[in-house]
C-alpha cells in the first residue's frame, strides 16, 4: 500500500469499534493510530450506525436514526425516542423514561425538551416538556403538556392545551387548559379553561368561556360565557353570559344576561334577557328585566342630559276616517282633517304615549274614537270642543287606550 495517495484507498462501507484511524497531532511530526471506540468517545459518546437507508445517527448516547434520510443526535438511551420517519429530525432531548417517541414521520422534528412527540408529516415539536403533535405540518412550541392533533394547527407555549384531530388550522398561544374541537380555523389568545367547538371563532383572555356550534363567533375576556348555536355574535368582558340560537347578537359587560334575540345586543346591567321575540332590540343596564317586543330599546331608569326627539309623521286625512297607525312616530300632524272625524288607532303598545295634532282650515270635531288593534279596547276622554287645531294625547295602559283632549 506503499506510495497510494488517500483518495485512491479503498472504500470502507461496514465499521466496528476496532478499525484504526489514523490521527496527525497538529505541530508535531509523529503519526499514531487510534481505535474507532477510542475515537468517538473521546468526542462525547458511543456512535450507533442509522439503520435506517442513508440516515444518520450522530454523537451521543444510543442514537437511534431508523428512517430513511434521518438524524439522531443525542436523545436518551431508549428505542421509544429516535429519529423514525423519512427525513426526520430528532435532536437532543431528554427521554426521561417517556413514552412519547421523537420524530415518527416523514420530514418531523423534534428538537430539545422533554419527551417530545412530532408524529405527523412535517410536524415539529420545539422544547419544552411532554408536547406531541400528530397531524400534517402540526407544531408545539415549549409549553407543558401540549397536544395538536389538527392539521395546519400549532401550539405556542402555555399548559394543558389540546387541538383535536379535525382541528385544522387552529391555534393556541399561551394560557392554560384550553381547547379547540372538531373544528376549524380557530383561535385562542391567552386565557384559562376556554372550549372552541365552533368554526371561525376566536377567545382571547378569560376564564372558562365557551363557544359552540354556528361560527364567526368572538369572546374577549370575561368569565364563565356561553355561546351557543349562534353565527357573527360576540362578548366583551362581563361575567356569565348566554347568546343562544341568534345570529348577530353582543354583549359588552353586565352580568348573568340571556340574549335569545336576533341581532339584539345587551349593555351592561344584571340578570336581563332578551327573549326571542325581541329580535334587533337592546337592553341598556337595569336589573332582572326581560324585552318581549322586537325593535325595542328597554332599560330601568333614563336621564335625558339635552333634548330627547320623538319620529314625527305628517300626514294628509281621507274623508272623515282618520287612522293614526302608531308605527308612523309617538308625534304625527294631519293637515285638513275633514269635520266630524272618526279616528281610529293601529300598532299601538301598552306602555306608550303618543301625541296626534289635527288641524286646519276649518273647525276640528271627533265623530267617534276606535281601535284597529285585537285586544284593545278605547276610552273617549276627549271634550265636545272643537276647533281650528286640535291636540289629542293616546295613552295606552293595560290593553286600554285612553283618549284625551289637551
Amino acid at each position: 500500500m506503499a506510495n497510494v495517495t488517500i483518495p485512491n484507498l479503498p472504500q470502507v462501507t461496514a465499521t466496528t469499534d476496532l478499525d484504526i484511524l489514523v490521527i496527525t497531532d497538529s505541530g508535531e511530526t509523529t503519526t499514531s493510530k487510534i481505535t474507532k471506540a477510542d475515537f468517538l468517545s473521546g468526542v462525547g459518546g458511543n456512535l450507533v450506525d442509522g439503520t435506517g437507508s442513508d440516515s444518520n445517527a450522530l454523537v451521543g448516547k444510543e442514537s437511534l436514526a431508523t428512517g430513511q434520510y434521518s438524524l439522531s443526535i443525542n436523545p436518551q438511551p431508549t428505542n421509544l425516542h429516535q429519529a423514525s420517519g423519512k427525513g426526520a429530525i430528532h435532536i437532543v432531548g431528554d427521554a426521561g423514561g417517556g413514552i412519547y417517541g421523537g420524530a415518527k414521520n416523514e420530514h418531523s422534528v423534534a428538537i430539545g425538551g422533554f419527551n417530545p412527540e412530532a408524529a405527523g408529516d412535517e410536524a415539529a415539536v420545539i422544547a419544552g416538556t411532554n408536547n406531541r403533535c400528530r397531524n400534517t405540518r402540526s407544531g408545539v412550541f415549549v409549553g407543558e403538556g401540549n397536544y395538536a392533533q389538527g392539521s395546519d394547527s400549532v401550539i405556542l407555549g402555555g399548559q394543558s392545551h389540546n387541538i383535536n384531530f379535525s382541528g385544522a388550522r387552529s391555534a393556541i398561544v399561551g394560557g392554560q387548559g384550553n381547547i379547540v374541537g372538531n373544528n376549524s380555523d380557530c383561535f385562542v389568545g391567552g386565557g384559562t379553561s376556554h372550549n372552541v367547538t365552533s368554526n371561525r371563532c376566536a377567545v382571547v383572555g378569560g376564564t372558562d368561556n365557551d363557544i359552540s356550534s354556528g361560527g364567526n363567533c368572538f369572546i374577549g375576556g370575561g368569565t364563565s360565557h356561553d355561546m351557543v348555536n349562534a353565527s357573527s355574535a360576540g362578548i366583551v368582558g362581563g361575567q356569565q353570559t348566554i347568546i343562544n340560537g341568534c345570529d348577530y347578537a353582543g354583549a359588552i359587560g353586565g352580568q348573568s344576561n340571556d340574549i335569545f334575540g336576533t341581532a339584539s345586543v345587551a349593555v351592561g346591567g344584571q340578570s336581563n334577557v332578551i327573549s326571542a321575540t325581541a329580535d334587533y332590540s337592546v337592553m341598556l343596564g337595569g336589573q332582572s328585566k326581560t324585552l318581549t317586543l322586537a325593535n325595542t330599546a328597554g332599560m330601568e331608569n333614563g336621564y335625558v342630559f339635552s333634548h330627547f326627539t320623538y319620529e314625527t309623521y305628517s300626514g294628509v286625512s281621507i274623508g272623515n276616517e282618520q287612522l293614526f297607525d302608531a308605527d308612523n312616530g309617538m308625534v304625527q300632524y294631519f293637515d285638513n282633517p275633514a269635520g266630524n272625524l272618526n279616528i281610529r288607532t293601529v300598532n299601538v303598545k301598552n306602555g306608550e304615549v303618543y301625541d296626534m295634532i289635527l288641524g286646519g282650515a276649518g273647525g276640528v270635531s271627533i265623530n267617534s274614537i276606535g281601535v284597529n288593534d285585537v285586544g284593545f279596547t278605547a276610552v273617549d276622554n276627549t271634550s265636545a270642543a272643537s276647533g281650528s287645531y286640535m291636540h289629542l294625547r293616546i295613552a295606552v295602559v293595560n290593553d286600554l287606550v285612553v283618549f284625551s283632549t289637551l
